[in-house]
């Protein structure tokens, strides 16, 4: 009689892994799963672990625990590799604090944290800025005898450079990584550009940038960008020219990130044609300008005086098949309230409620400030006037005269004699 052979546990996990790789979701891999299950193959730690890693993958957090659950009913013990899967999906959720509560249990059922496992926390607190826990982090790694590597480094100057002011520390980071034999990668010096350029630290970003070719590494698409965030900050159309020019040499294909930097550095310096001809490379490349590339240069053009191009932008961007946001129209109608043209301002809040567009707060602030002080204006000229009428109708006169000529309306004294 011949036996039937069929999928062990071992054969199953990989099978489920071979699927997830293959990008079959979650719902076909449980499927594929509760059908093996049915014909006899019993689970397994390597089960679990593949079933919670494809949920994982997805964001599936309470799916996840759920199979973790199982697992510990049938007598599995979790190991390192899952709790780094469950903790990796919660930081990238930004699920913190269960992320922490999670590492806190691991280190409790005495399963060691690996590099892979800090990294991770490392990261998700590096995208809040919150540097000061990034460096615990660190000194924790260092005290469980683990070697922070280039991606730890790399975060903390990413942490710094959401702050400002933190040049000094992240060139400290950045001697300490060298010291400790780690090699630097493009996103390490991306990083430190980045630090330097919130800094104000222009000069010093460009000689990183230097520094980072001499030493053979390749620019990318972010590095670039960083750069040229640096050189838009600083307000330095010429470097801001040279660096697109090198980048377009090396071969580098902007982003649409690349080119709003682009925009708004040449527009908010005056240099429209410049701003023109970078939207011009937008089509040639097959990307489209964004609302916020129209934004800026509305923004600019309203900056420089030119008024009267602003609603020829707003045009542009309609014929484009873009629909104009709360920023566009409350731009339009600052720029008009500041020269006093309320007929265009008031024609511009009209369509912006037409279009269910509604102000941002710091936007109306900044239109009611206006508002008001012409208001004040016009409420002292008509105070003027009217008192004005008052004081020639009951025969004082006016005072309407220079400072100069005070003393017309004032008597001498005549000197008395006395004997």
């Amino acid at each position: 009689m011949e036996r039937k052979i069929g999928p062990d546990s071992v054969t199953l996990s990989s099978l489920i892994t071979v699927m997830r790789k293959n990008g079959q979701n979650a719902k076909e891999v449980w499927q594929f799963f509760n059908r093996m299950s049915k014909s006899g193959v019993k689970m397994s730690s390597e089960i679990c672990g593949s079933l919670i890693k494809s949920f994982c993958n997805e964001g599936l957090t309470k799916e996840s625990l759920i199979v973790l659950s199982e697992m510990e009913k049938h007598g599995f013990k979790p190991n390192d590799i899952i709790y780094n899967s469950l903790i990796d999906t919660y930081a990238k959720t930004n699920q913190l604090e269960e992320a922490e509560g999670l590492f806190l249990e691991m280190k409790e059922r005495d399963l060691h944290p690996t590099v892979s496992t800090y990294n991770t926390l490392v990261d998700a607190y590096s995208k809040r800025g919150q540097y000061e826990v990034v460096e615990e982090l660190m000194e924790q790694m260092e005290q469980s005898g683990l070697k922070p590597d280039v991606l730890t480094f790399t975060c903390l100057l990413c942490a710094y450079g959401r702050r400002k002011k933190m040049g000094d520390k992240a060139s400290d980071a950045f001697i300490r990584m060298r010291k400790q034999g780690l090699l630097p990668t493009s996103q390490s010096y991306t990083a430190l550009i980045h630090v330097y350029s919130v800094c104000g630290w222009y000069e010093k970003a460009y000689i990183t940038f230097e520094k980072m070719t001499r030493e053979g590494l390749q620019p990318s698409i972010e590095t670039y960008t960083t750069l040229l965030d640096c050189y838009r900050r600083a307000g330095d159309t010429q470097k801001l020219m040279a660096i697109w020019e090198l980048m377009m040499n090396d071969g580098i294909k902007g982003t649409r990130v690349t080119f709003n930097i682009l925009v708004d550095g040449f527009a908010k310096k005056g240099r429209y044609s410049e701003a023109r001809d970078v939207i011009f490379e937008f089509g040639k490349l097959g990307l489209k300008p964004h609302v916020m590339t129209y934004n800026m240069l509305i923004n600019a053009y309203a900056r420089g005086g030119r008024l009267s191009k602003c609603p020829q932008v707003l045009n542009e961007m309609k014929d484009a098949g873009l629909k104009p946001d709360s920023y566009t129209y409350s731009t339009l109608i600052y720029a008009f309230l500041r020269v006093s043209d309320f007929r265009k301002a008031f024609y511009y809040h009209k369509e912006m409620i037409k279009n269910n567009q509604v102000s941002d707060s710091i936007s109306y602030a900044k239109m009611k400030a206006v508002l008001d002080l012409n208001r004040t204006l016009k409420n002292k000229r008509d105070r003027r006037a009217v008192l004005g009428r008052i004081r020639k109708q009951i025969g004082l006169p006016s005072r309407n005269r220079s400072s100069k000529e005070f003393w017309k309306s004032k008597e001498r004294p005549t000197n008395t004699v006395t004997d």
